[in-house]
């Protein structure tokens, strides 16, 4: 059995950073030219514009890991999270159905939380809510440490959280043996997961 769920991790000041450095790449693919060119004419030192070439490699390479969609896919009884980058496909999180936990995830409704792209951490002293069905489980009321399945702990090297979220999409928090992933999913791929089969 196979199921799959694509969307796209975009903001606006990557797209445009990736535009600003495609062109920058541009410019030098132009200085090598224009250094094999002066060469061609006599003037052998401007081949040291051909350096360019390599700035050129870099700020496509960069350009191409900034902006990656996200796939969720059940397989072989597997969730399997994944990055997928033009030139090819990472895999964040793998584990077997009924070895993970998910949690539905409102992170709009709370200010308690600040997410970046690695971690979430609680800013302030109020109550933060993981809810699962019925079940709330509340962080303790003390800031800056870091969320640990229900609880806080100030190990912040404990469990690693990445943000895979995008918008418009329900939100989930998927908590594996040595890694927690906030991603989207749909409701087949959350119910197989509540169930730990594939259904």
């Amino acid at each position: 059995m196979y199921y799959r769920l694509v969307f796209s991790k975009s903001t606006k000041s990557k797209s445009l950073l990736k535009i600003l450095l495609l062109i920058a790449g541009l410019f030098c693919d132009i200085a090598a030219i224009i250094g094999i060119l002066m060469a061609a004419f006599g003037m052998p030192k401007y081949l040291c514009l051909l350096g360019s070439l390599a700035f050129s490699v870099l700020f496509r390479i960069i350009a191409l890991r900034l902006i990656y969609n996200v796939e969720s896919k059940l397989q072989d009884n597997h969730l399997i999270i994944s990055k997928v980058y033009p030139d090819k496909t990472k895999i964040v999180f793998k584990e077997k159905l009924g070895d993970f936990k998910v949690f539905p995830f409102d992170i709009e409704t709370s200010n308690d939380f600040a997410v970046n792209n690695e971690t979430i951490i609680c800013t302030d002293s109020k109550n933060a809510q993981i809810q699962e069905q019925n079940v709330t489980n509340n962080c303790e009321k003390e800031a800056y440490k870091i969320c640990d399945n229900l609880t806080f702990t100030s190990n912040a090297m404990e469990i690693k959280t990445i943000n895979l979220l995008a918008d418009n999409y329900e939100k989930y928090m998927v908590i594996g043996k040595n890694l927690k992933v906030l991603c989207n999913l749909d409701r087949y791929i959350y119910s197989v997961s509540l169930k730990g089969e594939e259904i």
